[in-house]
């Protein structure tokens, strides 16, 4: 296996290139820009993606949709792409928080292609957030690319098995700075990515049939010495391409609430705090296990939805007001059965529960959102009324919730009052 270090592009004409990917011929040159690994054929790794006649790699991830680093096409909004099914060009769309700086985080781009460019192609599954195996230190791992050697004009495809390395480990050498949350490990100092290899998936599990992608290869580290740093696919990074890429979390298989129940994947990201609990910068993110029985509190007077909103925390959202029933993961919520009749009410955003403020007995008191556990003041009663409705009591104050003044607008606090059989008092599940 070469130990060579391309430092330089050279660019290859274009037939040349699209015959040797379309056929998945093996070149003869040993060279590469991946240091290390051995020549594999395209057929056996038919998510991967040409960027730019070898400038960077990428990978299918959908029947329209590459995902590759930030760095490579950050300087575009169109990128020219070749797959084992075709080539053409796609529109990027670069993570918004990537800020052009090696060891940041975020390097991260997405490209929205022409369906014909991935025909045939079974896009490769995308992070496993219920399985923390996949990303854990030594798990053994494939990093692959694509690129011009040294001398000569034909592409050269390499693939090479390494481990998965610890953060600790990586932070110990890696000259760009680096993220725990954000980036992963992988590579020594033969085999290990190269330039350009950027943009190339790191995969776990390709030899038991199903392969996972777990990172995206940003920057080499020490002109390829050593191991090198990959955008990580967890968390906020894993929340980002989900929110957009919708077919992903199909991959992830099924989930269960951290309340034990049946569920489904909901990923979101973006600017409002609707978005999630947890912040990335600007953003905000989640990517949660919903229950298949999550519903919405609707007031009967209203037609409007109990929604936890912020009120004097702008970081994390916790008082209970009236408003859109429109899927928001802080409208949703899922009843948990206690013993004696009664219910958590968990919001699916944050897996927490509705409580009466600080316990409180008072009329007006507030509702919000709190850690489940022991405590009344977090249990509730539905008592039927009529025409599918319910009162809704706390079983430590004996009061119910009432939508404040009988308001039809939003923004209205749902909080505690005694019950009088108003239709501002009963709610539909």
């Amino acid at each position: 296996m070469s130990t060579h270090i391309r430092r330089r592009l050279v660019v290859l004409a274009p037939a040349l290139a699209a015959a040797l990917l379309l056929t998945g011929c093996d070149p003869v040159t040993t060279d590469s820009s991946l240091v290390g690994g051995d020549p594999a054929r395209f057929t056996d790794y038919p998510y991967f993606v040409e960027i730019g006649d070898g400038l960077c790699g990428a990978s299918v991830i959908a029947s329209e949709w590459v995902l590759t680093a930030a760095n490579c096409v950050d300087n575009g909004t169109w990128a020219h792409l070749r797959t084992v099914a075709g080539h053409g060009n796609g529109e990027v769309i670069v993570h918004p928080l990537w800020t052009g700086k090696e060891g940041s985080g975020h390097d991260l781009a997405l490209i929205r292609v022409d369906q014909s460019m991935t025909a045939g192609i079974t896009p490769i599954q995308v992070g496993a957030p219920w399985n923390s195996a996949a990303y854990a230190p030594n798990t053994p791992a494939k990093i692959m690319g694509q690129g011009l050697p040294a001398e000569g004009n034909n592409l050269v495809f390499r693939v090479a098995n390494t481990v998965i390395h610890s953060d600790a480990y990586m932070r110990g050498f890696y000259r760009y700075g680096w993220v725990d949350s954000l980036m992963i490990g992988a590579g020594d100092a033969s085999p290990t990515g190269c330039y350009g290899d950027q943009g190339s998936p790191l995969v776990v599990g390709h030899d038991t049939g199903h392969p996972i992608q777990v990172g995206v290869l940003g920057a080499p580290a020490r002109e390829c010495e050593n191991a090198s740093g990959f955008a990580e696919l967890e968390g906020t990074q894993l929340a980002w391409v989900a929110s957009i890429v919708a077919t992903v979390p199909s991959g992830w298989g099924a989930c269960t609430t951290i309340h034990d129940a049946t569920g489904h994947v909901a990923a979101t990201y973006g600017t409002s705090i609707q978005n999630g609990p947890k912040r990335d910068g600007s953003n905000y993110w989640n990517l949660t296990c919903v229950s298949n029985e999550a519903t919405v509190l609707q007031a009967r007077h209203s037609g409007l939805c109990g929604v936890v909103t912020p009120e004097d925390a702008p970081n994390d959202a916790r008082v209970l007001k009236q408003g859109s029933c429109a899927t928001n993961l802080y409208a949703l919520i899922e009843r948990k059965p206690l013993a004696g009749g009664y219910f958590w009410l968990v919001v699916a955003a944050t897996g927490k529960c509705l409580a009466v403020h600080d316990a409180s007995t008072s009329l007006r008191a507030k509702v919000v959102q709190a850690d489940c556990g022991s405590g009344d003041h977090r249990q509730w009663s539905l008592s039927p009324t009529d025409s599918g409705y319910y009162k809704i009591c706390n079983r430590h104050s004996e009061k119910c919730l009432d939508v404040q003044g009988d308001y039809v607008g939003p923004g209205a606090y749902i909080w505690q009052f005694i019950y009088d059989t108003g239709h501002n008092q009963q709610f539909r599940l």
